[in-house]
């Protein structure tokens, strides 16, 4: 057993939400998966999870989640919003182990005009894509 402390949350308080039915994978099947790189680059790419884990330098560095939900009980005190209405407990803390994004998408070259990241995911959702600027 690991013990953590400081800023870390031990795994059975660390928050867990998500928009649709968890798939049952197993971690041969996952090393399969794809993700592609395309758009506004010079080389759009597809490369395997497996490529990722052993082309790609594997960091570890604390990382904070934060729902957009979170403490959206205060908010809706103030505004109606959509969604569940819960407290402060959508935020947590760990170490996560990976290559850098910014390694991955460099890799297919972006052109001087890509200024956003869209993630997409094969699991079935209603209409939700996130953007992220690049910066």
């Amino acid at each position: 057993m690991t013990i953590l402390s400081g800023f870390l949350t031990t795994p059975e308080l660390f928050y867990v939400r998500n928009h649709g039915a968890v798939p049952l994978v197993s971690d041969e099947e996952a090393l399969d998966w794809t993700i592609s790189i395309e758009g506004l680059v010079e080389n759009p790419i597809t490369i395997t999870l497996k490529q990722v884990l052993e082309e790609f330098e594997q960091v570890t560095l604390p990382i904070t989640l934060v729902c957009a939900g979170n403490r959206r009980k205060e908010q809706n005190q103030v505004r109606k919003s959509q969604g569940f209405s819960w407290g402060a407990a959508g935020v947590s803390t760990s170490l996560f182990t990976g290559p850098m994004l910014a390694d991955v998408i460099n890799k297919a070259k972006p052109t001087r005009k890509a200024r956003f990241l869209c993630m997409e995911g094969a699991d079935q959702l209603v209409s939700e894509v996130y953007y992220f600027e690049m910066v």
